[in-house]
């Protein structure tokens, strides 16, 4: 069995320390055998902020029709999705902020509708990482992230 992973480099800037650090788990897990990598830099995709509408709790779908478009598929589909972002200001950059938001569809479509988000037989076995990098050394710096 092939095991989908997606990752995403968050940081506005491309091949800095979070790129980096995820390139770096990325490579080690195409050292593995049935592991197939997908990796988009966010800085290349256009994804809207969420516009807090709330049209996802009805429509079962996003209104706006940017990238997410085809991105959705591709989270469904992975078994792992990873998410690296630089800590700016002690929070995650905007590019993964706006994913995050816009994941707002999943959330609707699991609770409010009460609609699977993927499918029954994979429920419970995917996983999701979350790599972040920090110019400070403060003990703190990634509590907000």
């Amino acid at each position: 069995m092939v095991i989908k992973v997606l990752a995403f480099a968050g940081s506005p800037r491309r091949h800095g320390n979070s790129e980096t650090l995820l390139d770096w788990v990325l490579h080690e897990m195409e050292k593995q055998p049935d592991v197939e990598v997908e990796k988009y830099a966010l800085t290349d995709i256009k994804i809207a902020p969420c516009k807090g509408c709330n049209a996802c709790e009805k429509l079962n779908a996003c209104v706006q029709k940017d990238d997410l478009v085809w991105v959705e598929p591709k989270i469904i589909e992975a078994d792992i999705i990873i998410l690296s972002s630089p800590i700016f200001c002690m929070g995650i950059a905007a590019q993964p902020k706006a994913l995050i938001d816009r994941a707002q569809v999943f959330r609707s479509r699991k609770f409010v509708l009460k609609l699977p988000v993927v499918p029954p037989d994979r429920k419970g076995k995917r996983i999701g990482i979350f790599l972040a990098s920090a110019g400070q050394d403060w003990d703190y710096v990634f509590d907000a992230a």
